[in-house]
């Protein structure tokens, strides 16, 4: 299903009793391609207007992807994206969102067209614990609990930083809380702390259980630190 904009999104969904959906944005290419018209580049799932907020992230806020590089190259020829969606479901599709990037490939693996980042492992545990996409990542690093070493703050000390963070209740303000709770607390010791929290209300973490890898927190915690729009926290 084509979806030109907002209103026509709100439109479909108010006559759906699923709230959830996977969609595809896809290249202005006319090329016939999974269903529609348009190379696709990328595939997610969401909720509400999630279909329409990659172009503000790329456009708007910078964003550093090789989805957002796409985006900003349609935009900057004087194109626009084409957005589809291609199934509705009544609960977040994490199932239905994998089967489709495999299906389609993502480019990075050499196997399709897909800007996605993450390979996606929607049944794979470690250690008994379901990871989905970050499976890979965790398997490397050696278990559950083993910090990868893309790490850089593993063994730093820690303190908030000069921007404060509002929400504790979202993964940035759960990180400066500790923090500010711990001054001084490692890298390594911020992420064990960090775990033993319930995320099962955070989409991004994979997670039906609550429980999360160290490998996603591990990606919070360097961004609160080294993303220039994050900040909230610090070397010591």
């Amino acid at each position: 299903m084509r979806i030109r904009s907002l209103a026509e999104l709100n439109d479909v969904l108010r006559t759906r009793a699923e709230k959830h959906y996977v969609y595809i944005l896809r290249y202005p290419d006319d090329v016939p391609c999974h269903g529609d018209i348009g190379t696709p580049f990328y595939v997610g799932i969401g909720q509400r207007d999630r279909i329409f907020t990659h172009e503000e992230a790329a456009l708007l806020r910078g964003e550093k992807s090789e989805k957002a590089d796409a985006i900003r190259s349609i935009v900057k020829a004087g194109k626009e994206i084409v957005y589809t969606i291609d199934s509705f479901h009544f609960v977040d599709p994490f199932l239905p969102e994998a089967e489709l990037i495999h299906k389609i490939g993502r480019k990075a693996e050499g196997k399709g067209t897909l800007l996605n980042a993450q390979t996606y492992a929607p049944s794979a545990k470690i250690d008994g614990v379901e990871v989905r996409k970050y499976a890979e990542q965790q398997a490397a690093a050696g278990g559950f609990d083993a910090l990868p070493e893309k790490f850089k703050l593993r063994n730093t000390k820690l303190v908030i930083g000069p921007k404060p963070q509002k929400s504790r209740t979202s993964v940035m303000g759960r990180i400066y809380s500790a923090v500010k709770e711990h001054p001084g607390i490692t890298g390594e010791e911020l992420v064990k702390l960090l775990q033993k929290e319930d995320y099962s209300g955070h989409k991004s973490a994979y997670t039906q259980s609550g429980i999360v890898c160290a490998s996603w927190l591990v990606g919070y915690v360097d961004g609160a630190c080294f993303h220039p729009r994050a900040q909230i926290i610090q070397p010591e």
